[in-house]
């Protein structure tokens, strides 16, 4: 996950790392760098304090990026905002690339793996331990800090990476009611998964579910690649 953010800063702008996908996805690769160190630290240190801080936060905003663009934005951006064949190719052959689809697809995997999954360890009976209300809150500043960030900085500078939110936009009231409604509805989805479906969450079956997204979405980017040659 370090390895792709440092892709990212070399070879491509830097900037996307000011978006929430890439925030999400640095919570992530800190949280499982954490778990790595945990049996070397002691307990109350500062760094499994902030993991412990960080565990909702990390899971939600996966499962946000990952709900929000597969299941809204790509759908709309390929069915409505694109015209031509060409640019459906295009815009299918980039969603379909190894970076995108570990940042959109994978990443539900990798917040799970270090959420849930590394949680079991320290849960009564093997489960991992309930999110509570300190954990909704939690995950609700990081995101409503976020927002602050990126309707007084990034969008007063022209960076319009999600117009929708911004004060000038006429759903801008809808989308942020959403998003708290969101916070909530994952915080009781993933309540009731460690409950009653924890146990299929085992780290060989998200490893072989992983290796298996990434090589079906490798084949159709390879057939959208032959496809859109002249």
């Amino acid at each position: 996950m370090t390895g792709v953010v440092a892709w990212i800063t070399i070879y491509r702008t830097k900037g996307a790392l000011l978006t929430f996908t890439l925030l999400s996805w640095k919570m992530n690769a800190l949280r499982h760098g954490i778990n790595a160190a945990a049996p070397f630290l002691y307990d109350g240190h500062l760094l499994l304090t902030l993991n412990h801080i960080l565990r909702f936060p990390a899971l939600v905003s996966a499962s946000i990026t990952f709900s929000v663009w597969n299941f809204v934005l790509f759908p709309y951006v390929y069915s409505s905002a694109l015209d031509t064949k060409e640019k459906k190719d295009h815009f299918l052959k980039w969603n379909f690339n190894v970076r995108m689809v570990q940042q959109h697809v994978c990443n539900i995997i990798y917040a799970v793996m270090n959420t849930v999954v590394a949680a079991n360890l320290t849960g009564g009976n093997g489960a991992p331990p309930l999110f509570d209300n300190d954990d909704l809150w939690y995950g609700l500043v990081c995101t409503v800090s976020y927002g602050m960030f990126y309707t007084l900085i990034l969008d007063r500078i022209g960076v319009h990476v999600y117009p929708v939110f911004s004060p000038r936009s006429n759903f801008v009231v809808v989308t942020w009611g959403m998003l708290f409604a969101l916070h909530y509805a994952l915080y009781q989805f993933w309540n009731l998964v460690m409950v009653h479906h924890w146990d299929i969450l085992r780290l060989e079956v998200l490893i072989g579910l992983n290796f298996g997204i990434m090589f079906a979405c490798a084949i159709v980017f390879w057939y959208i690649s032959g496809r859109s040659k002249p």
